[in-house]
């Protein structure tokens, strides 16, 4: 099936190159951005290869190649976290016009993670069966706490279930019978777990059994298994933890937020090849407190939270919430914004066809209108290369789906 589209309806993954670094650029790694807390006034700011300014918003992450336009009749000033886990707050006589933001040298030696690449969302990945007792957390992470509260969907009809918890390393453990009048917490079921090994992967397997039958995360699908997870402890966090509380004392849901970016950086531990690289599940438990706890907080309004979540959400393997999550950034993004454009096209890489079409359109006719021509034409090129379509001629208006070509 070959489908025509107009030149406004091809453009994503560039922008991502210019604004997240992608895992497979054999290039230098750039160093990791400033989040942003809270904005007093009105701060706009430029990227690299755009044509127009785009609206800071908490949560939006500048890097250090981003131009800033603070408004100085509005006094603007800005709270952000540091790349080393730093709270600083930038007065209206510290940004400059048309200038760059840097949080400069600190003499606290605060460094959670490094400067890393992104992982790529997921694409078209299969939907989680609600059927099935999947595992929620934690999958495709690390956790650094050796206690570990083991959370799964619950099956309310089950009779009980079989939980087994193993090291790849040793042979599997004996499955532990527990009881939904046990596990079950409203919409989770729970339970905790102790591990045993430093360093060690391990996996999970939830089997529900209702009546005569019996329903296993792994007979799902491959999304559902996707469960290992690996125990690397964190010490120096717990002093990182400590001085961000001390730093956004009156402010808990910058002290969420900040948490969450800081366990999603790549951290320096020595892992082998394949192994999740941060402590993502966490990160989500947080950005979801924060959602939760404080849902009239400035940064649980803003869309730069919901497209974070929503990236987190993709690498654990949580496909249905990373898609619903993309959705909601749409629905509170302004229209013609870069934020909503990210949106958009996270939507677009987790659906199917030809409802992942709609939002590559949408995204992909907002970057044609703030990326320059030549921006556009390497994002393009891009998309086109990476992603599973197969452009037909050099204009790029014409592609067909990859797995819709007959061999």
């Amino acid at each position: 099936m070959q489908l025509t589209i107009s030149r406004t309806m091809l453009c994503l993954h560039m922008l991502l190159l210019i604004i997240l670094p992608i895992s497979a650029q054999e290039e230098p790694e750039p160093p990791l951005p400033i989040t942003i807390l809270a904005i007093e006034g009105h701060v706009e700011y430029r990227r690299p290869g755009f044509e127009t300014s785009q609206v800071l918003l908490p949560g939006s992450q500048l890097w250090a190649t981003d131009i800033i336009f603070p408004d100085e009749a509005s006094q603007a000033s800005l709270l952000v976290l540091c790349p080393e886990g730093i709270v600083r707050r930038f007065l209206s006589t510290e940004l400059a016009y048309n200038g760059y933001l840097h949080c400069g040298p600190t003499d606290e030696p605060l460094v959670p993670g490094q400067a890393g690449a992104r992982r790529a969302l997921r694409q078209r990945a299969n939907d989680l069966e609600a059927a099935y007792p999947y595992v929620i957390f934690p999958r495709s992470t690390l956790v650094r706490d050796q206690r570990v509260t083991l959370i799964w969907n619950p099956i309310f009809d089950a009779n009980f279930y079989d939980v087994t918890v193993s090291d790849t390393r040793q042979s599997a453990n004996e499955p532990l019978r527990v009881f939904p009048s046990d596990t079950h917490k409203n919409d989770r079921a729970e339970m905790d777990i102790l591990l045993t090994s430093t360093g060690g992967a391990y996996e999970v397997e939830v089997c529900a059994f209702v009546g005569l039958n019996t329903f296993c995360a792994s007979d799902a699908n491959s999304e559902a298994a996707q469960t290992t997870f690996y125990y690397v402890p964190a010490p120096y966090f717990e002093a990182l933890e400590a001085s961000l509380r001390r730093s956004l004392s009156d402010n808990d849901a910058a002290y969420e937020f900040s948490l969450a970016v800081l366990l999603s950086q790549p951290v320096t531990a020595a892992l082998p090849v394949d192994v999740p690289d941060a402590y993502y599940g966490e990160a989500v438990q947080h950005i979801e407190s924060l959602l939760n706890s404080f849902p009239d907080n400035e940064l649980a309004q803003s869309p730069e939270i919901y497209n974070f979540l929503g990236e987190l959400y993709s690498t654990v393997g949580l496909t249905s919430n990373a898609f619903m999550t993309f959705q909601k950034s749409l629905d509170l993004a302004e229209p013609d914004t870069e934020v909503a454009a990210r949106a958009a096209f996270g939507a677009a890489e987790l659906a199917f066809a030809p409802i992942d079409l709609e939002y590559y359109e949408a995204a992909l006719s907002l970057y044609n209108q703030i990326l320059s021509d030549e921006a556009f034409a390497m994002f393009l090129e891009d998309f086109c290369e990476k992603r599973s379509v197969v452009c037909m001629d050099p204009t790029f208006e014409d592609f067909v789906w990859k797995n819709d070509i007959s061999d």
